[in-house]
C-alpha cells in the first residue's frame, strides 16, 4: 500500500492531499478551535425537513461539531441541534463526507458543559 500525505499551509487552513491505492481525496482542515472527542448523541433537524435525525457527535468545540448519522444534509444546510439538557444550537453544514458532516455553530457554546452531562 502506498500512502503519500502532502500539506500546504495557507490563510484559509491546511489543505491535505492523501493518495492511497491510486485514489485521491482532498480535505481542508480549517479548525479554529480545539475539538474534544465525544460520545454524545444529538437530535438534528434540517431546515425545511420535519424529520428529526439522531446522530453521533464525533467531536465538539465551542464553534462547531462533527456529526455522523442519517441526516440528509449538504454544505450550506441550516440545522437545529438539540443536545440533552442544553438549549438548541443553530448552525450550518460546512462539509459532508462519507456519512459524516461538519457544522459551524451560529453562536459559541460551552462544550465542557455538554461533555460533563454525557
Amino acid at each position: 500500500m502506498r500512502l503519500l500525505v502532502g500539506r500546504m499551509d495557507g490563510a484559509k487552513g491546511t489543505r491535505q492531499l492523501v493518495r492511497a491505492h491510486g485514489m485521491q481525496m482532498a480535505a481542508i482542515d480549517q479548525r479554529r478551535n480545539v475539538r474534544e472527542a465525544s460520545f454524545l448523541l444529538a437530535d438534528v433537524q434540517v431546515a425545511g425537513d420535519p424529520s428529526v435525525y439522531r446522530v453521533k457527535v464525533r467531536n465538539l468545540s465551542a464553534l462547531g461539531m462533527m456529526g455522523e448519522g442519517p441526516a440528509k444534509v449538504v454544505p450550506g444546510s441550516r440545522l437545529t441541534i438539540n443536545f440533552d439538557e442544553v438549549p438548541e444550537v443553530i448552525g450550518a453544514v460546512a462539509w459532508v463526507q462519507q456519512g459524516r458532516f461538519g457544522v459551524a455553530f451560529d453562536e459559541e457554546i460551552d462544550p465542557a458543559s455538554l461533555l460533563k452531562s454525557a
